[in-house]
Order: C-alpha cells, then sequence, then structure tokens
C-alpha cells in the first residue's frame, strides 16, 4: 500500500481493517482537506483512539512510523491541487453572500462526483472491463442484485441492457433472490452491485450461485471485499469508503459509469444481435409517438 493514494490505499483494506483502525481511517476520510496537518497527537483525540493505535495503524499501512505515514499523507494531498479554473472562481469569489456561498455549493457539488468518476476512471482496467463483459455476453441469463443503495443501479443496469437483450433480469426480492441462485446453472451469471461488498444474505446467495456453477460479475468499492473474492471478475466504483457515505449520490455516479462501460463494450462485442434487438426497441416505442 506504501506509495499509493493513501486514501486509495484505505478505501481498498477498509474491510481487513481492525475497528480502532477503521475509527482512523473514518477521520482521515472526513477530513481530509487538513489531514496532513494533523499531528499524531490530534488524529489519535479525534478518532478516539491511543497515541501507539495511531502508530500500529501506520504500520498496518506499510510504514514505519507517523512521520512517514505524514510524509506520504502530504504527496496524496498535493495531488488534489486546488488550482485550475474552479481554484480560480474560488479566489475571485470575494466577500461570502448568497451568490458566491451558491458558487462555492456548486463547486463542491462538482467536485464530489468528479472525484468519484476520477477514482473509478482510476481503477478501471482493460482486463477487468473485457472479463466481465465475455461472462454477460456468454450467459443465459443474467441475474442483476443489489441491496440498500445500490439497488438503484441494479435496477438502472437492466432498464440501459434491455435496449440489447432481454436476458437481464433485476432480483430486488431477497426469496427471489435465494431461489434463482439455487436454481440456476453454469450457463447463467450474476451481475452484483455492492459498495462494501459485505452483505450478509447477498453474499450468501452469491456463494449459492458459486456452488452452482455461475459466473459473478461484482461491482464494489472494495478490492478486497468478501464479494469480490467470490467473483469471476471485478469492478471498483469511487466514493470515499466511509459507511455512512455509501448511501451517497457520487456513489450512484460512479455506479453508473460503470454500467455505461459495460453497456457499451457489450454492445461493441455483440453487436449484430444488439442491433436487431434495439431495432425491435425502437420501432415498438415509436408507435406509441403522437
Amino acid at each position: 500500500m506504501k506509495g499509493n493514494d493513501i486514501f486509495d490505499s484505505m478505501t481498498s483494506y477498509y474491510n481487513m481493517l481492525s475497528e480502532a483502525n477503521r475509527k482512523i481511517a473514518d477521520c482521515l476520510f472526513r477530513n481530509k482537506d487538513r489531514a496532513v496537518y494533523m499531528t499524531i497527537s490530534k488524529l489519535a483525540e479525534e478518532s478516539g483512539v491511543s497515541v501507539a493505535t495511531v502508530t500500529r495503524f501506520c504500520r498496518t499501512l506499510g510504514y514505519a512510523g507517523f512521520h512517514e505515514f505524514r510524509v506520504d499523507m502530504a504527496k496524496t494531498c498535493s495531488a488534489y491541487p486546488e488550482g485550475g479554473v474552479l481554484g480560480e472562481d474560488m479566489q475571485r469569489s470575494g466577500p461570502e453572500t448568497e451568490e458566491t456561498d451558491f458558487e462555492s455549493f456548486r463547486i463542491n457539488l462538482f467536485r464530489l462526483h468528479t472525484d468519484s468518476i476520477r477514482q473509478t476512471l482510476d481503477s478501471l482496467q482493460e482486463e477487468d472491463l473485457n472479463a466481465a463483459v465475455q461472462i454477460l455476453v456468454n450467459a443465459r441469463r443474467v441475474f442483476v442484485t443489489g441491496r440498500a443503495g445500490s439497488a438503484a443501479a441494479a435496477r438502472a443496469a437492466v432498464s440501459r441492457f434491455l435496449t440489447l437483450s432481454g436476458k437481464f433480469i433485476c432480483v430486488e426480492n431477497p426469496y427471489e433472490e435465494t431461489t434463482y441462485m439455487a436454481l440456476g446453472g453454469a450457463d447463467d451469471a450474476v451481475l452484483n452491485f455492492s459498495y462494501f461488498g459485505s452483505v450478509r444474505d447477498s453474499l450468501e446467495n452469491l456463494r449459492s450461485a458459486r456452488e452452482h456453477d455461475m459466473k459473478i460479475v461484482v461491482v464494489t468499492h472494495f478490492r478486497q471485499s468478501p464479494a469480490a473474492e467470490l467473483a469471476d471478475a471485478v469492478l471498483l466504483c469511487g466514493g470515499t469508503g466511509e459507511p455512512a457515505r455509501a448511501l451517497e449520490m457520487n456513489v450512484r455516479t460512479s455506479q453508473m459509469l460503470l454500467i455505461d462501460a459495460l453497456y457499451q463494450k457489450y454492445r461493441e462485442e455483440d453487436s449484430e444481435a444488439a442491433g436487431m434487438h434495439y431495432g425491435k426497441i425502437v420501432q415498438a416505442h415509436r408507435r406509441k409517438l403522437l
């Protein structure tokens, strides 16, 4: 982990951290703008842990101690400059008024979503995307699943892929999901959206799918999550990694980006069948227009 973006490293290994170490990671995520200025005592105080725990946390991430960790933290923070067009806009904003407050709101909103998109694109590997697409193309049926906030991504994925194939089935009901996983076979596949990749009943269903030789594609934020370990192909979505932020809209933004990446590649891979299917849908909808 050492030498990488510290926040990306903490995100990748979040599920493997102890409860105390997660408190430190959560504190750093909440205070990205001033984390580099924190002393070891301040970080321990705000995280609710001991100084010794902070030291152990740094060593868990591959650093000799807090000083070395802080040096890499400074490098990470320097990779997110405040300059550029947005930075200039904020510098010109002048005294606080309703107008400048709204301008800051717009800029922060923009950054929130673009950061998630950047994380997603930085993590996206060609071999991972191609492997996922091959699974979807070769499958007889694709059961698309997701819980809580990720259920919205599952619905969006099926809606998107319906323009290319009728084999994508959104499964939201837990009973139906368990049933489909039990009755599926080697020619079926699962496309699972799970930000943490550690929802208990979803994992049980993925294990059932694995037992029945179904191929599994998982879209998650954590490479080391239990769901990712069960998958044949893993795609990583962006976000902060904080549990409380799993339902934020920027997570949906990153999931939608991956859905479109899968869609575009699927359409290229199976262009003839997808084109015929799309033509039928266009004709059906055209008849409904005034």
